[in-house]
This record gives structure tokens, C-alpha cells and sequence, in this order.
């Protein structure tokens, strides 16, 4: 069934277009015109959140952050693209959620490591993130994601400033591999970043992380040059897009 908590994504094909929402279970990039399915599936759109909606589109609207749209290759959602939606799930909309990059007045980001009890990635090493609600700024959401999941109380603050950017897109599909079943989720994951002040909150807000057992068991302040040295080792796009394939070489980091 449908999920009206959440917001959902919207596609504007071309300028004269209406808003129409994006079909669950059908690539993003293929609903905007991609057409490449070979190798690294990327292309430069602009988003906004606005009215319970993620809107996306290849030409510039008001008001619209210009950003990545990325997805793995192979995609789930390629092999599916042709089957109607209430077919694949009973599902109806592709939903957002919201990760957030928080970085400190040292330059090191914090990190999260997924429980075994986690289904989806276990033991890997993320950026916290929740579902963006309907009626919830992304600043609401980044404060109800630390609070809950993370036992961080954030304050603005605490914050240089509480404008939190549209800075990436991943578009997230499970299972993953085409082999494993029709698509059960279908997300667009929109990354966002704040900083923190003052260098003394790291230490506050360490001793003061109480993660959700059920679904994190560690995490770490971690220096971004350490990060950025491991996505060129493993030839890795960027931060956002790459941050979940560095969980091997983190962990030995973390044993």
C-alpha cells in the first residue's frame, strides 16, 4: 500500500511537462532519457524538495539544486522497466530518504556501521540516514535521524548554517541483482551535508552516541583524507556515491 508518510519522487520530463510521479520499480535515469546501460550510470539533473515531493528533472525549474543522479551497474530496475509497477510490488511511488554527511570543525565525517541484525548490508559502514517524512524540512529530518538513531541532540547552534544542501542522488533498488526477485524497495537517497562549529563537540557528541542497536553497533569520527585516499584506491567515483564500498577497508581500520 501506499505510504503517505513519505515523500515521493516526481519526474518532469521535459519543460512543458507535468509533474508525474516516478514509476516504482523503473529506473530514474531511464524515465529522464538515459539510454546508456553499459558501465557507470550517471547524469547531471536538478532537483528540489518542495510539497511533499522530490522533483527531478533534466532542465533547470526555480529554485532547483543541480546534482548527480547516480545508479549501480546492473541496475534492478533495467531488467523490470517494461513491467507495470503493481505487478513488481503493491507499492505504488519510489520514496526518499535522506543521508547526511556531517562533518566537523576538524574535517573528519561520521560514520555508522550496520548490525548483523541488518538485513540490508550488514557490517557496512554508512552515513547516517532515515526516511524523508512528508511535511519534514531536511533539517527536521537530519535532527529526527541523529536523535533516534544515533542518540545525537543536535541544535542549530551548533550549526555554521541549517540550509542543508542538495549535494547527490543515489537511486537505491532491493534487492540488488535482478536474480533475486522483482524489487520490494526503491528509493531515491539524497545526501546533504552540515558542519559543526567547534572542534570540542566531536568529543560531546562521542561520548554522548548511544546508536540503535537493532540496526547500528559502532560508529567513528573519520578523517576525509583517510576516506578520500581509500575511494582512489578503489577507484572509487566520490564520497557519496562510493562510501558503502569502503566497509573491508574500514573495518581493518576499526578492529
Amino acid at each position: 500500500m501506499e505510504d503517505s508518510r513519505t515523500v515521493k519522487v516526481y519526474i518532469v520530463k521535459n519543460k512543458k511537462s507535468p509533474e508525474i510521479p516516478a514509476t516504482f520499480g523503473k529506473c530514474l535515469l531511464a524515465e529522464l532519457g538515459w539510454t546508456e546501460r553499459q558501465g557507470h550510470c550517471e547524469m547531471e539533473i536538478y532537483a528540489k524538495i518542495t510539497c511533499n515531493k522530490l522533483v527531478l528533472s533534466k532542465h533547470r525549474f526555480y529554485d532547483a539544486a543541480k546534482v548527480q543522479l547516480h545508479h549501480n551497474y546492473p541496475c534492478n530496475a533495467w531488467d523490470h522497466s517494461h513491467i507495470d509497477a503493481k505487478t513488481i510490488h503493491n507499492r505504488k511511488y519510489v520514496t526518499v530518504r535522506l543521508n547526511v554527511l556531517m562533518e566537523t570543525a576538524e574535517n573528519k565525517i561520521l560514520l555508522q556501521r550496520k548490525s548483523l541484525a541488518n538485513y540490508i548490508y550488514p557490517l557496512t559502514w554508512t552515513l547516517p540516514g532515515d526516511s524523508l517524512e512528508a511535511n519534514e524540512t531536511v533539517w527536521e529530518c537530519a535532527l529526527k535521524n541523529f536523535k533516534y538513531n544515533c542518540g545525537i541532540q543536535l541544535n542549530k547552534d551548533l550549526l555554521h548554517d541549517v540550509n542543508l544542501p542538495l549535494l547527490y542522488i543515489w537511486e537505491s533498488i532491493y534487492p540488488f541483482n535482478s536474480t533475486e526477485g522483482y524489487p520490494i524497495r526503491h528509493d531515491a537517497i539524497v545526501f546533504t551535508w552540515l558542519k559543526l562549529k567547534d572542534c570540542q563537540q566531536i568529543r560531546e557528541l562521542s561520548l554522548n552516541f548511544q546508536p540503535d542497536l537493532d540496526y547500528f553497533d559502532a560508529f567513528s569520527f573519520v578523517n576525509v583524507e583517510l576516506v578520500a585516499s581509500l575511494l582512489v584506491r578503489n577507484k572509487l567515483p566520490n564520497l557519496t556515491s562510493g562510501v558503502m564500498n569502503l566497509s573491508k577497508d574500514l573495518n581493518k581500520f576499526f578492529k
